[in-house]
């Protein structure tokens, strides 16, 4: 059988006639890229060390002290006069203490023996005695003494006599002595077993007015005895 035209231009349409379209590719599956750990941070570098502190400069040695001076001839013995001596320039230095004139003391080693002498004190009325105060050096080696001498501290001497109330018989009082005040000191060398006596004299007649005059009169009094070395205390008779 003849089918008209109409029919088959009809089933040439129809749905089932045609091909089937092609289906469109699927789209391609994303792949995860599994998730990479951060970057370590770089590690920080390293502070430079401190460049090593200058080793400090030595401190300079102190200049050695000046060798002292030789001792003059005159300033070295066994038997020395230390009033005498102080009168020439010979023996005469600075003094090393800063505070000599504020104290009436003179420092001495204790190998220095000082005494008073005569060891019996006796004068006659109106006349006068010569006394001394003896330094000793008791070592069997020369020893050099620097002794302070800032005004006069060190050949001054003191000798008032007192009777038994403490008043003194010796002086009227009215007589006052200012006196200069240098800045100096003896430096002697004292042979072993040597001395050096700082003489003076023990008055027995009355100061009146800075003037000696009428005798002190017969008796037995206190002999005080004062210097930059030491002091004492002795009986003196007066006959």
């Amino acid at each position: 059988m003849v089918r008209p035209w109409f029919s088959v231009l009809l089933l040439a349409c129809s749905p089932r006639a045609l091909p089937p379209l092609s289906e469109p590719a699927p789209a391609p599956l994303a792949v995860s890229e599994p998730a990479r750990a951060p970057a370590p941070a770089p590690a920080p570098e390293p502070a430079p060390e401190p460049a090593p502190a200058p080793e400090p400069a030595p401190a300079p040695e102190p200049a050695p002290a000046p060798e002292p001076a030789p001792i003059d001839p005159a300033c070295r013995g066994t038997n020395l006069d230390l009033v005498k001596l102080s009168a020439s320039s010979a023996c005469l230095v600075v003094s090393e203490s800063s505070a000599s004139s504020q104290t009436r003391t003179v420092a001495l080693p204790e190998t220095v023996k000082v005494a008073l002498s005569p060891a019996r004190l006796v004068v006659k009325s109106g006349a006068t005695l010569d006394a001394a105060i003896v330094l000793t050096n008791t070592t069997d080696a020369e020893l050099v003494l620097v002794l302070d001498d800032a005004c006069a501290k060190l050949i001054e001497v003191n000798a008032t006599m007192h009777d038994a109330e403490g008043q003194r018989v010796d002086s009227d009082l009215r007589c006052g002595r200012i006196g200069g005040c240098g800045n100096s000191a003896l430096r002697v060398a004292l042979a072993a077993r040597g001395t050096a006596r700082i003489p003076f004299v023990v008055d027995a007649r009355v100061e009146e007015s800075c003037r000696r005059g009428k005798p002190i009169r017969r008796g037995s009094y206190d002999l005080r005895v004062f210097s930059g070395v030491g002091e004492w205390t002795r009986r003196i008779t007066v006959r």
